[in-house]
């Protein structure tokens, strides 16, 4: 096999960027393209050929910033590092990333897939305190296997064919995503449907408050040291995800003393309401379960909910996700643009419909 290794400044032009002084009017809106970290992470493909800012011929000459050509490779090597794409017109960068133009024994597309493989790699050559950044020095010194470049055009045309299969099967996941949510909520509006403009005889119109044996607003963080305390995770809002579940993965910690682990500690099966948020995620429930027995309080910006016995919290909870009961939420936040609210007082009147425990229970096994 004909394949030689070789360090990236002998097979491609390493080049820096650099930002002109933001103050001055003439280096901005220019002609220029001029790409960042922050733009890269918005591209939902591997091209680029626009960016949110572009600066002035006087601009690039006034700053580090330098045009490259089209069919190079960008790289972001700060905040954060591995950010890979390739331009389609002539662009600059700002000095959180670095253009590679390959040389001609190297196919652009190649070292774009190449340096996708060692992402990792180029992350854990970054060096820093505030944030990890990949230096010129250590970027040109990376090793690459180059074989001729006819065999580099047949990976890079495997790779496509490859990436393309993958690319069909997301959307077509996504599809079925799309389809199986389609289908829960026709599901759950049916089955929560008035039939002849009431609901079955069985069926009684309660409000939240006759629901809940007991309600509580979680614990605000308390950033001052306290005599007896113990790091204990924390249930914040963006734990809650939409259609009744939970995404622990997000936990954060707090510091709680042993009064506050009793009293905000959460139960399998409470029902938890995010009070408090922007005006989309205010509203959002869920029903909280545990993977073990370690305590888990829960934040200021949640009600924590616990239904009487006869009171199913999955079935309260699938009924929140009911356009109707969305629609009754929509009309009692209150608030600013920025900050909506859902508070108790508004929340403790809304009405419900409860048939009896036991078809409680075959509704949810039925939506689960």
């Amino acid at each position: 096999m004909n394949w030689q290794i070789k360090k990236l400044f002998e097979v491609t032009q390493i080049i820096a960027g650099g930002t002109p002084k933001s103050n001055v009017n003439d280096y901005w809106n220019g002609s220029i393209f001029w790409i960042t970290p922050a733009d890269m992470g918005k591209l939902k493909t591997i091209y680029v050929n626009n960016t949110s800012r572009k600066i002035t011929e006087l601009g690039l000459q006034k700053s580090s910033a330098k045009i490259f050509p089209h069919n190079s490779v960008i790289l972001s090597t700060r905040a954060p590092i591995g950010h890979i794409a390739i331009n389609e017109v002539p662009m600059s960068t700002n000095q959180g990333c670095k253009s590679l133009v390959p040389h001609k024994d190297l196919e652009t597309k190649y070292l774009f897939y190449y340096l996708t493989y060692i992402k990792k790699h180029l992350q854990e050559l970054g060096t820093g305190t505030t944030f990890k950044e990949l230096s010129s020095s250590k970027l040109k010194e990376v090793e690459i296997p180059t074989p001729p470049i006819s065999e580099q055009k047949q990976i890079v045309e495997t790779l496509d064919k490859a990436f393309e299969k993958i690319d069909k099967a997301i959307a077509n996941i996504e599809r079925n995503i799309d389809n199986a949510e389609e289908i829960f909520q026709s599901k759950l509006e049916q089955i929560f449907s008035e039939t002849d403009g009431s609901y079955d005889i069985s069926w009684k119109y309660l409000t939240f408050d006759n629901l809940v044996s007991s309600t509580q607003i979680g614990i605000v963080r308390n950033t001052k040291e306290q005599s007896v305390d113990f790091p204990v995770r924390y249930f914040k809002m963006n734990n809650i995800k939409n259609n009744n579940g939970i995404d622990d993965s997000k936990y954060t910690s707090i510091n709680a003393t042993e009064d506050d682990i009793r009293k905000y500690s959460l139960k399998n099966g409470d029902f938890l309401f995010n009070t408090r948020n922007s005006y989309e995620l205010v509203g959002k429930t869920c029903v909280f379960r545990s993977r073990d027995n370690e305590p888990i309080v829960f934040n200021n910006n949640i009600l924590r909910a616990r239904f009487k016995d006869l009171v199913s919290s999955d079935f309260v909870a699938y009924a929140f996700c009911t356009e109707k009961v969305k629609i009754k939420l929509n009309n009692i936040k209150n608030g600013t643009t920025s900050v909506v609210g859902i508070y108790y007082k508004s929340l403790k009147d809304l009405k419900i419909p409860v048939p009896p425990l036991s078809e409680q229970k075959k509704i949810v096994e039925n939506l689960d």
